[in-house]
């Protein structure tokens, strides 16, 4: 038997909690209650019948729904039930056109700013995803209605994309793709409009490998750079590590002759002792001179990262595409690319006898088997070795061009 009594606003307050759920029933208007659970919470509700079914729908909880609130929504309700309506079903209907109410209109530039906003700014990919987006799919798209994006339209796209960018035609891609699934998380959309698209581009591994010439070309195209935009790809050619990894470089992170990778900053999540050799050391005390300088003119405290974005200063560099094509055109290597310097410190490391295992070490791979995880720190002398005779080979490298001009002048 369900108690039924007068539901007042003492009475309410009065009720206590008991080892089960149990409903409290109005006397003054018949099918309107309380549940109580046995953790003590208190919702309002409703029970009726539509048909033979019967049927409970919850009105809210208290003490956010007041009683006298409550007792109106339940008054409503029953008011539809009486004509024959479900309250239930009606509330659907009312929160799907709602739906279709806010998305009508919704572009695919706003709902692409909200997914950035919301989700993207918290990945550690937030710029590279923005970049892709600004140049790419909302010059492409943005104006489109969000729920009215064909996929016919999305392929033809990225199809015409592939043909000579196919590793960004694949990640447009799963932007799209994840921007539709997680609008869907939020109601934003009702389908998505990627489902069954295959990935468009047929993305081979590069083996690029720059030779010696191409080294010296290079780095001589360097010089012609602004100091600390030069300083990450001579970084990077000296040290093996990504791109990422170099730019997000803080003061706090060098220790003498020791740069530490933090997890956040590792492509694989696992912190990573990097031993600086000589010629390294240079360079990054080159760009701690001309930052120094820069910042006593500006009469600003120094930067945390070594290579500060110029615009948002307390971020880092991510940019570098511009660079990379410039030294294209200043060093004549049409097909150079930034991320060509790591495969070439390590093939060149190979070549001078540097055992396999100890380059492995150095790039920071994740190897297979438990001992992995308890050795990561057992190589520092090895690594230490290795890149100290890398950077004394790439300063012959680089140097040779410079004997030979000195050679031909004296002649």
């Amino acid at each position: 038997v369900m108690p039924r009594i007068n539901l007042t606003v003492k009475k309410l307050e009065s009720l206590k909690p008991e080892s089960k759920r149990i409903e409290y029933w109005d006397k003054s208007l018949p099918g309107f209650g309380v549940r109580i659970t046995s953790k003590g919470d208190k919702s309002f509700c409703i029970m009726y019948r539509i048909g033979r079914k019967l049927r409970r729908m919850t009105l809210g909880e208290y003490p956010v729904l007041g009683l006298a609130a409550a007792r109106d929504r339940a008054k409503d309700a029953l008011e539809l039930i009486r004509q024959g309506i479900d309250p239930v079903e009606e509330r659907k209907r009312r929160e799907e056109a709602e739906v279709a109410r806010r998305i009508e209109g919704f572009t695919f530039e706003a709902l692409s700013k909200r997914f950035i906003e919301e989700h993207v700014s918290n990945l550690r990919s937030e710029y590279e995803v923005k970049r892709s987006f600004n140049e790419y799919l909302i010059p492409q798209f943005g104006r489109t209605k969000a729920r009215e994006l064909k996929r016919t339209a999305i392929r033809y796209f990225l199809d015409n994309m592939a043909r000579t960018r196919p590793v960004m035609a694949n990640r447009c891609l799963a932007y799209i793709r994840k921007t539709y699934n997680w609008a869907l998380s939020k109601d934003l959309v009702e389908f998505n409009p990627c489902l069954g698209i295959p990935r468009p581009g047929k993305e081979r591994q590069r083996d690029r490998v720059l030779t010696e010439d191409e080294i010296k070309a290079i780095w001589k195209a360097l010089d012609s750079e602004k100091p600390i935009m030069a300083s990450t790809f001579r970084l990077r050619l000296l040290t093996a590590q990504r791109g990422g990894e170099v730019h997000s470089m803080r003061w706090k992170d060098i220790d003498g002759d020791w740069w530490t990778i933090p997890a956040e900053f590792s492509k694989n999540g696992l912190s990573h002792r990097v031993p600086l050799s000589t010629q390294t050391q240079r360079v990054i005390e080159q760009v701690r001179a001309v930052t120094e300088e820069q910042d006593k003119k500006a009469g600003r405290n120094r930067s945390e990262w070594v290579f500060p974005n110029p615009q948002r200063r307390k971020d880092h560099i991510y940019e570098v595409q511009k660079l990379t094509q410039r030294v294209r055109k200043t060093s004549k290597i049409d097909d150079f690319r930034a991320h060509d310097f790591r495969r070439t410190t390590a093939s060149m490391m190979a070549g001078m006898g540097i055992p396999r295992l100890t380059i492995s070490k150095i790039l920071n791979h994740v190897e297979p088997g438990v001992t992995a995880v308890y050795d990561r720190h057992s190589y520092d002398k090895e690594k230490q070795e290795a890149l100290n005779a890398w950077g004394a080979r790439l300063s012959r490298i680089v140097s040779e061009l410079e004997l030979v001009k000195a050679d031909t002048q004296t002649e």
